[in-house]
């Protein structure tokens, strides 16, 4: 008789079974309390998320759900009104970006200064450069095709 095997058994046997938390249902205004708590200034979701036992990534698609007023029956805004640092989203015209784009080649100021004075990120303005660059490699490509003496 083989007792290795026996012993195997034996052990796994022994071995105490982890039982599975039940899942646990939030109401909708412990939910509701939840994401209130993550939207005051400086709060941090996943340390609230813990605290209360919930993965953070829970506690986001709550927050999705309260922002599109989805979370309960009262629908209230996430973000707080805009404020003076805070920039509004805006479109900026093809004639304005090639301003911009044509102030940064001139090198009269950096591509930050020029970004920050019209209200834009640098990385924008840069992304606005390469196409500027493309589209003028573009144009030359083909005039020399044409007219080979270009």
């Amino acid at each position: 008789m083989d007792t290795s095997n026996q012993a195997q058994t034996e052990i796994i046997a022994e071995k105490p079974v982890n039982p599975v938390a039940p899942r646990q249902r939030r109401s909708v205004e412990e939910k509701r309390k939840i994401v209130e708590k993550t939207l005051i200034p400086g709060a941090s979701v996943a340390r609230i998320a813990r605290a209360q036992g919930v993965n953070a990534n829970q506690v986001f698609s709550w927050r999705r759900l309260y922002r599109k007023g989805q979370l309960g029956d009262r629908a209230t805004k996430l973000l707080p009104d805009a404020t003076e640092d805070q920039r509004l989203l805006r479109r900026w015209t093809p004639d304005e970006k090639q301003k911009m784009v044509e102030a940064t080649l001139a090198g009269n100021a950096s591509i930050r200064q020029i970004a920050e004075a019209h209200g834009i990120r640098p990385g924008l303005l840069y992304d606005w450069r390469k196409k500027y660059h493309r589209k003028r490699g573009a144009a030359k490509s083909r005039l020399r095709a044409c007219c080979p003496w270009h």
